[in-house]
């Protein structure tokens, strides 16, 4: 099956962010495209399918010990900023 290459517009114009005359091209090549009309009916399949979702909330408890988790955690350490900074050291102290 052939893939048409103007599907990777069909996204940009489900969410509105073609120019106007982008926009119109496009429209004209959707009367003939099943397969950019066929995801641009997926598209909306899946925002009404998640607009379908119950909102989901959390108990107190669970939020105060999430961000405790965050407090206590590690700080993520740059491992090329401990190497450059042996390297300066002995560039500095060594030459």
């Amino acid at each position: 099956m052939k893939k048409c290459a103007q599907v990777r517009l069909a996204q940009r114009y489900y969410d509105g962010e073609l120019t106007d005359q982008n926009m119109g091209l496009f429209q004209e090549h959707l009367k003939n495209c099943s397969e950019c009309s066929a995801f641009l009916c997926d598209c909306e399949n899946v925002a009404v399918a998640i607009k379908t979702f119950a909102d989901v909330s959390a108990n107190e408890s669970f939020i105060v010990k999430l961000s405790e988790k965050f407090l206590i955690a590690p700080k993520p350490r740059l491992v090329f900023s401990s190497y450059f900074n042996s390297f300066y050291f002995f560039f500095v102290f060594f030459h």
